[in-house]
């Protein structure tokens, strides 16, 4: 009986060993860290003041004025998206929180995430034909590796608080990624100097991809940032400044206006029904559990189904 009541506790012995072991602070830990603090710095240090005789995000975006430019307001949106990166960042270090798979599973993938968001931060802001088209690049990288990430911690379930701290950031991120990815391929057009007419049927078909990506999505967050663009993309468009109107006849202006609050209708209406969809198997679960006589102990908010 002694024997074996000596294995247990070296059996405890390892098993908290290896936990205490799983929960050290790793090179990754530090390294997501800096990684958030110098993507943050180059997108308020260069991107929103101008640091270094570059000009900001919001300077080249009125140079090259796109129909699917965003009100200026809109940017608003990353202000939320960095100070939720910062509580994730924050979160990882912490031995509670860096051990768990909605941390592990992102290896270095956040850490691609912000050299890519950098080098788009840059090579927007240095507002050549040659760094908008670079940026492209960029930004195309910085959605890849939040995709990647996003399937990762699709079938991860979290409790309420943490899916704030360690889903919710990465969902925001994802979504407003897919938005200024379209409104960089449409502000590349008008810094290369497309047609148009090219310019305009690009800008329905961009518009339209805001829409179907939120058909494609369940994740409640993307569709709420997919609503967020695409108001602020009429916001602009019903009071066009003048090289838009100048350039693109009102008739065009106009279609644009329709398809672009069409569109926001139809996400938020996709938004109601995938809540209603999710609060209804929310409320099934809780009773399957308590009819076993068991606890509802977690949040079922990331049940996302990436169909990208």
């Amino acid at each position: 009986m002694n024997q074996h009541n000596r294995r247990n506790v070296a059996r405890d012995r390892e098993v908290l060993s290896s936990m205490h072991t799983s929960s050290r602070l790793s090179a990754t830990n530090v390294a997501n860290l800096l990684a958030y603090f110098a993507s943050a710095f180059a997108f308020y240090g260069v991107g929103t003041f101008g640091l270094f005789g570059l000009s900001t995000i919001e300077q080249v975006s009125a140079k090259y004025q796109s129909l699917v430019t965003p009100a200026p307001w809109t940017l608003l949106i990353w202000v939320f998206l960095y100070a939720f990166q910062f509580a994730w960042a924050i979160a990882q270090m912490l031995q509670d929180f860096r051990s768990m798979p909605l941390v592990t599973a992102l290896g270095w993938k956040y850490i691609a995430v912000c050299v890519c968001q950098m080098a788009w931060v840059v090579l927007f802001c240095l507002s050549t034909q040659e760094s908008v088209c670079l940026s492209m690049v960029a930004i195309i990288g910085v959605l890849f590796f939040l995709f990647h990430i996003f399937s990762a911690q699709a079938n991860v379930h979290a409790k309420s608080y943490l899916y704030w701290v360690l889903k919710f950031p990465m969902s925001l991120y994802y979504g407003w990624s897919i938005a200024v990815a379209v409104i960089s391929l449409n502000v590349l057009l008008v810094a290369v100097g497309f047609a148009d007419n090219i310019q305009y049927y690009i800008a329905l078909a961009s518009i339209s991809s805001l829409m179907l990506v939120g058909c494609a999505t369940s994740d409640l967050i993307v569709l709420l940032v997919l609503a967020w663009a695409a108001i602020g993309i009429y916001a602009e468009v019903r009071n066009p400044n003048n090289a838009l109107a100048v350039t693109f006849d009102y008739s065009f202006i106009m279609w644009l206006q329709r398809w672009a609050i069409a569109c926001f209708v139809i996400i938020m209406l996709l938004f109601v029904v995938r809540l209603f969809l999710f609060l209804r198997e929310r409320k099934t679960t809780k009773s399957r559990r308590r009819d076993a006589g068991g606890g509802d102990d977690y949040n079922r908010m990331g049940n996302q189904e990436w169909g990208m």
